[in-house]
């Protein structure tokens, strides 16, 4: 079985699911620019400086520990 996993593949605060729907991204911010912080945050967390938004995270040396350290990053990065 082969494992895929692209960058925006994973749900991200501004698409997770909850109890009545994906919550939708601040107003005035646009889905590129949520796209531009999360790549950014992967390029940072993975040292990998020519990352896009289709680049495959196990690929590029991604792997559960990297994954929460991602998401404690975006989670202290100011919001645009």
């Amino acid at each position: 079985m082969s494992r895929t996993t692209t960058l925006t593949a994973a749900p991200t605060e501004a698409t997770a699911p909850t109890a009545t729907g994906p919550t939708p991204p601040a107003a005035g911010v646009s889905a590129a620019a949520v796209t531009d912080l999360l790549v950014g945050v992967y390029r940072d967390a993975l040292g990998v400086p020519d990352l896009d938004e289709l680049s495959d995270f196990y690929e590029n040396g991604g792997d559960s520990l990297t994954a929460f350290q991602v998401t404690a990053r975006r989670r202290t990065r100011p919001r645009r």
